[in-house]
Parts: structure tokens; C-alpha cells; sequence
């Protein structure tokens, strides 16, 4: 009896990870999903009217991946209001270079003038001013770190998580993770001069960690919350 009993609850544990599994894995197909139709979102006739302009910016983030905060140093082209940002990661623990990130923007509302048709534009506007000071956007973004380790707060919450178990836990201050992970948001530009942007961000997205300890407190694939700001200079021609 007590051998059918525990059979009975190794099936129901297996199928609840199998469900679990699932349940995140269909997650993630739907922030990818997102990210896709955000960076399908372009239109062909941005390419065609309008030049492209070329910056570069610095961008800070953190999110629930566990790392902590991420530098990323990028370039950027902008073609109408769409822009597509490519640049490296530093991880601010380690202060050191683990990988890459690529960022679609698309702009919403707060054009400036050389973007707009003649009919976006009326009569309450300032012509005199070449630039709107605030601007709605939208974005999408893909990034991948290499065998880096968690944040302090992350690598203490393991511990004290796993402190309670009889098996011999690694030291996770010292583990080494890498990640790949994704999201879609909203953010607000605020335009400080005609080349220079400071923008902030909040999204939604979920991280897959690659290469993973077994045995720790955080799931291998989770959503997560995004937080980032930005500052770039958007017109080096």
C-alpha cells in the first residue's frame, strides 16, 4: 500500500512539473510572439521617404532575470519612426562584457517635423519649433548574456532558500549562469535638445536560463518585469 501511495504521488508530481512546464513554455511563445508582431510593424513606405539617421546611446536595466542591472552601449539607425538599436552588455556585478542585445522602437505619437506627411500636421503646432518634446513609443527586444553570475540580493535569496535542504547546495554567489530572455513594453521619450532623448521604459517578458544549477529556488524560465531608461543622441549623420 505504501509503495502504491508513493508511486501514485511521483506520477502526480511528474505531471504537475509537466504542466508547469507547459504553462511556461506557452508564455514565452507569447512574448516572442509580441516581439515579432512589434517588429512586424513597419512600414514599407519609412524606408522609401525618409533617410535613414544614425546615433548611439547608453541604456540601463534590470529586470527579474536575477543578474541585476545591465549596461548596454549601442548604435542605432532610424528610418521614419522606427528604430532598431544593436548593442554589447556589461553587467554591472561583474563589470564585465557578456553579450548582446537588439531593440526595436516604434514611435507613436510626438513626430518630428521631417517625419511627418503634411497631414499629421495642424494648426494648433508650432512650426517654429523643429522638435516635439515627448514621445509615446512602443518596443521590442532580445538579449543574450554568457556565463555570468547572479546579482548579490538573487545569489542570497538562493541561499537562504535552499539553506533548510540535506543536499550539498553550491556556493551561488560564485555560480555562473548564462541567459537568454525577451520582452515587448511601453516607454516615454523626452526630448532634452534636438539631438539628445532620455527615455524610460516599463515592459513584460521572460527570461530561459541556458545554462542553469539544478536545484535552485528560481525556475529556469519565469515572466518577468522589465525597468530600463536610456539616454541617445539621435542624429549623427
Amino acid at each position: 500500500m505504501k509503495n502504491f501511495n508513493f508511486t501514485t504521488a511521483t506520477v502526480c508530481q511528474q505531471t504537475e512539473i509537466a504542466k508547469d512546464s507547459f504553462n511556461k513554455a506557452s508564455l514565452a511563445l507569447f512574448f516572442i510572439s509580441i516581439f515579432m508582431l512589434v517588429t512586424l510593424h513597419v512600414k514599407s513606405q519609412d524606408f522609401v521617404k525618409r533617410k535613414p539617421v544614425f546615433g548611439a546611446g547608453l541604456n540601463a536595466q534590470i529586470s527579474g532575470d536575477g543578474h541585476g542591472t545591465f549596461y548596454t552601449a549601442y548604435g542605432q539607425i532610424r528610418t521614419g519612426n522606427n528604430i532598431f538599436s544593436l548593442g554589447a552588455c556589461l553587467q554591472k556585478r561583474s563589470s564585465q562584457l557578456c553579450g548582446g542585445r537588439f531593440t526595436f522602437t516604434r514611435v507613436l505619437t510626438g513626430k518630428e517635423l521631417n517625419d511627418c506627411d503634411s497631414s499629421d500636421l495642424d494648426e494648433n503646432y508650432n512650426v517654429s519649433d523643429n522638435f516635439r518634446r515627448v514621445q509615446l513609443t512602443i518596443f521590442g527586444y532580445v538579449q543574450y548574456v554568457n556565463n555570468i553570475p547572479l546579482s548579490y540580493r538573487s545569489a542570497q535569496t538562493e541561499d537562504i532558500a535552499t539553506s533548510g535542504t540535506d543536499r550539498v547546495m553550491p556556493n551561488y554567489s560564485k555560480a555562473k549562469l548564462s541567459t537568454v530572455e525577451g520582452g515587448a513594453g511601453i516607454g516615454l521619450n523626452f526630448k532634452l535638445s534636438k539631438n539628445l532623448i532620455w527615455g524610460n521604459y516599463i515592459g513584460a517578458g521572460t527570461y530561459y536560463y541556458t545554462k542553469y544549477t539544478q536545484g535552485m529556488y528560481k525556475d529556469r524560465i519565469m515572466p518577468m518585469v522589465i525597468l530600463g531608461t536610456s539616454f541617445s543622441f539621435s542624429s549623427l549623420r
